[in-house]
């Protein structure tokens, strides 16, 4: 009778382990899942925060192009009103070469 006793304790021992362990395998497969979703926000997390700082970075480089481009457009304006400048003087030394060659002429006559 004792060994029906100790084959019916370990039995109901080992069925009791059984069901806690189906009982583990159930939350070990909620922990899964619960880790994928978790994986999962944290990385739209990280694109979201990726996605923001190469924008910034776009950003910044397109802002250094244009500066850049400003500058550029600012020494060709520069040079343009520069070279209208010359052009008057171009113009104005020649009338005053006419005029000193009217009046060398002028002054040779006499």
């Amino acid at each position: 009778m004792h060994l029906v006793r100790e084959i019916s304790l370990r039995s109901d021992s080992f069925f009791e382990a059984q069901g806690q362990l189906q009982g583990l395998d159930g939350e070990i497969v909620e922990a899964c899942v619960r880790i994928r979703e978790l994986k999962e926000g944290i990385r739209v997390l990280t694109g979201d925060l990726v996605g923001s700082a190469k924008q910034v970075q776009e950003l910044n480089a397109a802002r250094e192009n244009l500066v850049g481009l400003q500058q550029k457009l600012t020494l060709i304006l520069y040079v343009s009103q520069a070279m209208s400048a010359l052009k008057l003087v171009s113009a104005c030394v020649s009338v005053c070469i006419a005029l000193l060659q009217m009046l060398s002429n002028s002054f040779e006559q006499y």
